[in-house]
């Protein structure tokens, strides 16, 4: 095995220690977890590496002019109200004018996930895996050009670049770069201004992802050292100012991780092998609200957002309930689903009779759409959205690979 390979194989095993979920938990994590085991079992061979692609006392996190943050109140989960996952329509014939269809690789032939729609069939992308570009591009569909965001977005001695996500934050683009340095893995914050201009270092991370709270960048950090403690790792929440500045911990976030829904945070710790909670607490990081939770009793791993919960029952099948532990409604499916779009949005990928459904559920209209593809012969493991999704934990819009040579792009802001 070459040097580069093995270099690239322990820090795929990382990333993967890193995020991986407790089950139920992580939809975009948590599935290309259970794919990479079944990969390794049904191929004799060693997987490649594979990517998909806070503030101390007195340190506030202001949250800009603009709508009320927390979600709208969300429906009951009354059978009726459930769609039928099995027999879904396509995304197009539901919402045409949400539904964008790209190519599968950029003019300079790389693959890419989409971050953001910026109109004029201008789109904010990055490219996958590690092909020694630091920073993520504007793609002109009409024009056939990628301009790049920002410029020497990498510092002194890190090589084999790949962003891990991008964020659009106003006028300003932040994107999380994954390198090496002496041989060590490293991941690093930057941002730039959306319509051109030099890139900025905000900071180093261990964090796989971020979310954007008012003016401050937030991500989750681990205390070195304390993954084996009894009562688990110490972590808390720290932020970085979006100008620039000086990182801190956010006031009273130990123990809390992001969720799905921001600006939002919860006490349930993902991935840590604990014993899941089964009651807690969401934070809104914007305004301090602070929301109970309660995992119905008949549910385990049980994951909430403001609007609604998530989680399994003995046989593995997903359940949704509210955030209080009531109407429980039972799926007969396994997979994965989650909250996003301020919890309105489900989106996830189920075990359905015809194959794998990548849906989308639009909790205010009940509405609802799926692609599926056909699982593979002896398939023993979980559903899960067929979504490159840079690992964004609250992302403008859905891509879906659905054939070699298009990808197709969803506005979760135009799902109505």
């Amino acid at each position: 095995m070459t040097d580069e390979l093995e270099q690239r194989l322990t820090a795929t095993l990382d990333r993967a220690a890193e995020v991986a979920p407790v089950p139920a938990y992580d939809p975009v994590g948590a599935v290309h977890l259970r794919r990479r085991r079944h990969r390794r079992r049904r191929v004799a061979a060693v997987a490649a590496a594979v990517l998909v692609l806070t503030g101390a006392a007195g340190v506030t996190v202001r949250h800009p002019s603009g709508p009320d943050p927390r979600p709208a109140p969300g429906h009951s989960f009354a059978p009726d109200r459930i769609p039928d996952f099995a027999r879904l329509p396509e995304p197009g014939q539901v919402w045409p004018g949400a539904v964008h269809t790209l190519p599968a690789t950029l003019p300079d032939g790389h693959r890419y996930g989409v971050a953001a729609l910026l109109g004029e069939d201008r789109y904010l992308v990055a490219r996958d895996g590690f092909v020694g570009v630091a920073t993520p591009a504007i793609f002109d569909i009409r024009a056939g050009t990628l301009t790049e965001i920002g410029d020497a977005a990498v510092t002194d001695g890190l090589v084999r670049p790949s962003v891990l996500m991008v964020r659009r934050a106003g006028g300003q683009v932040i994107w999380l770069l994954e390198g090496t340095r002496k041989n060590r893995w490293g991941r690093e914050l930057w941002a730039a201004p959306l319509d051109g201009g030099a890139a900025r270092l905000l900071t180093t991370v261990q964090a796989p992802r971020f979310t954007v709270v008012g003016d401050r960048v937030v991500w989750e950090y681990e205390a070195p050292g304390t993954a084996e403690r009894p009562g688990g790792p110490l972590v808390d929440l720290r932020s970085v100012p979006l100008a620039g500045g000086r990182v801190a911990q956010i006031p009273g976030s130990e123990g809390l991780s992001l969720t799905y829904v921001g600006p939002w945070a919860t006490d349930q710790r993902l991935g840590t092998g604990l014993t899941a909670r089964d009651a807690g607490v969401l934070r809104n990081l914007a305004t301090g609200e602070r929301l109970g939770w309660r995992a119905n009793p008949d549910l385990r791993y049980v994951q909430c957002n403001p609007a609604w919960c998530i989680g399994r029952d003995a046989d593995g099948r997903l359940g949704l309930q509210e955030r209080d532990g009531s109407g429980l409604v039972r799926l007969p499916y396994r997979g994965t689903l989650q909250a996003t779009a301020g919890g309105r949005v489900v989106v996830g990928g189920l075990n359905v009779p015809a194959g794998e459904a990548t849906v989308v559920w639009d909790r205010d209209t009940g509405r609802a759409a799926a692609t599926v593809q056909a699982l593979p012969e002896g398939f023993d493991g979980d559903a899960g959205p067929h979504l490159l999704q840079l690992f964004d934990l609250d992302p403008e819009v859905l891509t879906v690979r659905t054939t070699e040579a298009e990808l197709v792009v969803l506005d979760l802001g135009a799902i109505r």
